[in-house]
């Protein structure tokens, strides 16, 4: 869905703002809302491991959206479903190419580059969960997350609008209420990110009665 389908939600409450400047609000407030619940996400991608080599770069979906965060890579072991550990880069650059062996650990050194560590012995196929976000130029976001939570990003779009120094739609009081919303949408969504609609897994614990 293209962010300038959501004008028509933001319009009313920033009469005399252009549809350009709304349409880069809702843009940032889209990007932000990605950055900050790792809800944009795809199946799990193959890397595809070469011997020697630690460094590989990780694809967006569509040319409207980047990397924002590895969320988990697996593979390691002989290619088994076991977890990669995430370190900090110089954690894994410490391991040189002496090193060898199954990768165990990994590191995201840009938004789309990872680093592996031991250098791998041979060839093996990870697979990397992996979260995205719009790019600065992006004109849209994928339907099911734009239907979804529309009123959050719209919330982020006006307060960034309302928030604006001496335009004719600048409202401070608006715009820290339309804050607090897009905060509480982006955090519902974290969670919905993170544990799904089954809501998050439950333990009990038997307790002996005395």
């Amino acid at each position: 869905m293209k962010f300038e389908n959501l004008i028509k939600y933001v319009l009313p409450e920033v009469q005399g703002a252009p549809d350009p400047l709304i349409i880069e609000m809702l843009r940032e407030s889209a990007i932000q809302f990605c950055e900050k619940t790792n809800i944009y996400t795809t199946e799990p991608e193959n890397i595809f491991v070469t011997s020697g080599l630690r460094e590989y770069d990780i694809d967006a979906p569509t040319t409207q959206a980047q990397v924002n965060h590895i969320i988990k890579i697996w593979g390691a072991h002989g290619n088994d479903n076991s977890e990669m550990v995430a370190k900090a880069p110089d954690d894994v650059y410490k391991y040189t190419s002496a090193d060898t062996g199954a990768p165990q650990y990994y590191s995201q050194i840009t938004s789309n580059q990872i680093i592996i560590a031991p250098y791998p012995d041979a060839a093996y196929t990870l697979r990397s969960f992996t979260s995205f976000k719009p790019t600065n130029t992006a004109t849209s976001l994928p339907d099911n997350i734009m239907k979804e939570h529309y009123e959050t990003i719209v919330h982020g779009a006006l307060y960034r609008l309302q928030q604006m120094a001496d335009r004719t739609w600048s409202n401070p009081n608006a715009s820290a209420n339309n804050f607090t919303l897009n905060n509480k949408g982006i955090s519902a969504a974290a969670r919905r990110a993170r544990y799904g609609y089954a809501g998050a897994s439950l333990t009990v614990k038997a307790v002996e009665f005395i």
